[in-house]
This record gives structure tokens, sequence and C-alpha cells, in this order.
């Protein structure tokens, strides 16, 4: 069973992989999509998708295993592609002397985009293989999770510090600090509520 759901996950990621091959095409459907698409989206669908898992599997524990790498992946990558869109598709409207780390940001993002549905999709295989090591080798794959999964941490919330500073770099039309845009980072960060204040000011940005 946990071939199938391995194989499966994957071959999801690498049709999304595909898709996010069209970037421009992607960033410009969600600069222009409204707030109530961005959060059908990102919360909406995932989490309706979630609770038919959930009743479709309640007498079936591995039937849950096999949707919940699969629901979780859809909600990061669609999550993270809307924070990309914001980050990267503003960046033509951001003064020419600012310099932004779009680098660092791109970098840093991607880690929680391959640890996230690397982990979701080998969950499985990943809890059959710590449980059934040793203590010395259970204790260093435990080490290396803990470290990928900080770093992979960090690079979302630095994400939401990029994509916030980007957004209020357009808006002032200057180089910024944090205390002009931590209320947008925590609008990122509680994005169920931040999207339907944060998506209307990028459709009056991008139109």
């Amino acid at each position: 069973m946990s071939y199938k759901v391995d194989k499966r996950t994957f071959r999801f990621i690498r049709l999304l992989w595909c898709i996010s091959k069209n970037e421009n095409y992607m960033i410009q459907k969600l600069l222009n999509a409204k707030h109530w698409q961005i959060f059908i989206l990102i919360f909406v669908i995932p989490y309706s998708l979630q609770f038919i898992a959930m009743s479709i599997s309640k007498d079936s524990p591995e039937l849950m295993l096999t949707f919940t790498p699969i629901i979780m992946i859809i909600f990061f990558l669609c999550f993270f592609g809307w924070l990309y869109s914001v980050a990267i598709g503003l960046q033509t409207k951001t003064p020419d002397s600012v310099k932004m780390k779009i680098k660092k940001f791109k970098f840093l993002l991607l880690i929680p985009m391959i640890y996230i549905p690397f982990v979701f999709g080998l969950m499985t295989f990943i809890t059959n293989f710590i449980t059934q090591s040793d203590g010395s080798r259970m204790a260093i794959i435990i080490l290396i999770m803990l470290v990928f999964h900080l770093l992979s941490m960090f690079g979302i919330f630095y994400s939401f510090y990029f994509t916030a500073k980007t957004l209020k770099t357009v808006e002032l039309n200057r180089e910024v600090k944090f205390s002009d845009f931590a209320g947008d980072f925590f609008l990122f960060l509680f994005f169920p509520i931040g999207v339907w204040i944060i998506q209307p000011r990028v459709n009056q940005i991008t139109n």
C-alpha cells in the first residue's frame, strides 16, 4: 500500500511541476484573481477535500493515509504559488533604487516546497524506517529531519517577510523597514483572514 501512495503522490508532484513551468501564466492568473478565488484555492478546496477524505475513510486508516499526503501537497503548493506570484509578479513595479534579494527568496522558498511534499509523500515509508532502525540510526535520522524542518520553517517565515516587504515597497514606492510592513507580515501568516485584505491591494496594483 505504501508503495502505491508514494508512486501516486510523486506522479501528482510531477504533474504540478510540469504546470509550474508556465510561470508567467501562473503569476498573472494569481495576481489578477479576486480575494474570494484565492481563499477558495488555498483554504476551501484543501479543507473540503480533507473533510471528504475523513468521511470516506473513517473506517479505513490506510485509506486516509492515501488521501492526506495528496491533500497537504495541494494546499502547500497552492499557498506557496500565491506567495511566489505576489513576491515575483510585483518585482517589475518596485523602484529601481530598491534592491530586493530575489535569489535568496527563491532559494529559501524552494526548501519547504521540496521538503514538505517529500515528507508527506514518504510519510509511511519514513515512519516504518524510523521504527525499524536501531537507537543510534534513529537519532541520526530524526536529527537530519529536524534540521530540514527548521530550515523549512525559516524558509516559510522568510517568504512571508519578503512578500510583505515587496507589497509595501510597491505601495510606498520607496525602501521600507520592517515596522512599515509588520502588519502585512502577520496578514500573510494568518492567511485565511489576510487574503481578504492583501489580494484586493494586489489587484489594485496590477490593474
